[in-house]
């Protein structure tokens, strides 16, 4: 692949009011946008990725509740020393 000197400029300005004035200046190579593509799309994989995780999660949450709520038993609740309360720690009745 051959790399050309073939630079890419752009100049942007955005005014708020009086008193908030925004400039902005970039001056790119061809292998330099490629690097920024690279990142860009990296950041939404990972994303994606993270979104797909936290939804799984989620659904799995409401399933154990629900499993919770229709058997009757105590739900889970996590102590301070790190293990879980539930019904065989609670005292008898």
């Amino acid at each position: 692949m051959e790399i050309s000197d073939n630079r890419q400029f752009a100049r942007a300005s955005v005014d708020l009011g009086r008193a908030i004035k925004l400039h902005a200046e970039a001056n790119l190579t061809p292998s330099g946008i490629w690097a920024i593509t690279a990142l860009v799309s990296g950041i939404l994989l990972s994303t994606s990725v993270l979104v797909g995780i936290s939804i799984r999660e989620g659904r799995r949450a409401k399933h154990h509740h629900a499993v919770d709520e229709s058997s009757g038993a105590r739900p889970t609740l996590p102590r301070r020393d790190g293990r879980a309360t539930g019904d065989a720690d609670l005292p008898a009745d």
